[in-house]
């Protein structure tokens, strides 16, 4: 067992409060990498899309595009 004198502990214990808000320079920083972060992200999305053999739309020209009969009704 360990023994601590009571002169040794503090009389009041610490008390943190987070910052309110951060700072704007912080905030323009954070907008600005996921703003590039989602333009990356567009770019490798569109750049796969050009590339596939089918666009990843349903065609809607002709027959094809007539919606399928409810099995009810």
């Amino acid at each position: 067992m360990i023994v601590v004198a009571v002169d040794a502990l503090p009389d009041k214990l610490p008390v943190i409060v987070p910052a309110a808000k951060l700072p704007d320079a912080s905030l323009l920083t954070i907008v600005l990498a996921v703003l590039t972060l989602v333009a990356a992200l567009a770019n490798t999305v569109a750049a796969l899309i050009l590339e596939a053999d089918e666009l990843p739309t349903f065609s809607t020209v002709g027959e094809v595009a007539v919606p399928p009969k409810s099995f009810v009704s």
